[in-house]
C-alpha cells in the first residue's frame, strides 16, 4: 500500500510501521527512492501525536483482542492532525451464524480452488476467534467512534472484509 501511495501522490514524507522485520525489509526494498522512515513497532506502541494527515491500519487489528485493538486505534487517532484520515481494512465477523457459515464455506472453497489441501484449509479456518478476532462491522464503527472518530463510514465491503474511513 505504501508503494502505491508513493507512486500516486506527492508525499513530503512517509512513515511505515510494522512489528515484522521482514515486512519492513520488503517495504524498504520497494520504497528506496522515497523519503521514508521505517519503525519496528505495533500500533499499540505508536507514540506519534498529531503528526500525520493519513494513517492506515490494513489487516492489523483483527489480530488483536478488544482492549489491544482499542489502544491501537486510539494511538492511530492521536497520531492524526485535525481532520486527518484513518483508513482501515479488516476481516469482520458476520452478524449471525448462518451467514458466518456461508462465508467460511466460500473461503474454504476459494482456498481449495487455489490448490490448498483440505487439512490446510481447515487449519486456516480454525484460526477464527483463536488467532484472529473479527468483530462485526457495527462493532468496528462503534469502536472507532469510541476512540474519538466522529465521522466514520464504510467505503468498501466484500464477503468477510470491510474498509472503513474515520476522520479526526
Amino acid at each position: 500500500m505504501a508503494g502505491i501511495a508513493a507512486k500516486n501522490f506527492y508525499l513530503k514524507n512517509l512513515t511505515c510501521c510494522d512489528i515484522s522485520s521482514q515486512m519492513l525489509r520488503i517495504a524498504k526494498e520497494r520504497l528506496n527512492s522515497v523519503n521514508v522512515d521505517f519503525n519496528k513497532t505495533s500500533i499499540q506502541n505508536l507514540k506519534n501525536s498529531s503528526n500525520f494527515d493519513v494513517v492506515t491500519a490494513i489487516l492489523i487489528t483483527h489480530y488483536l483482542k478488544y482492549e489491544e485493538r482499542m489502544v491501537g486505534i486510539r494511538n492511530c487517532y492521536k497520531a492524526l492532525k485535525k481532520n486527518g484520515l484513518f483508513f482501515t481494512v479488516e476481516n469482520f465477523a458476520p452478524d449471525n451464524d448462518m451467514i458466518k457459515s456461508l462465508y467460511i464455506q466460500r473461503w474454504k472453497n476459494f482456498q481449495l480452488s487455489n490448490r490448498k489441501d483440505e487439512n490446510e484449509c481447515q487449519k486456516h479456518i480454525l484460526r477464527y476467534n483463536t488467532e484472529y478476532f473479527p468483530i462485526t462491522i457495527n462493532e468496528q464503527i462503534h469502536l472507532l467512534k469510541k476512540c474519538g472518530f466522529e465521522n466514520v463510514e464504510v467505503f468498501w465491503c466484500s464477503y468477510m472484509q470491510v474498509g472503513i474511513l474515520g476522520i479526526k
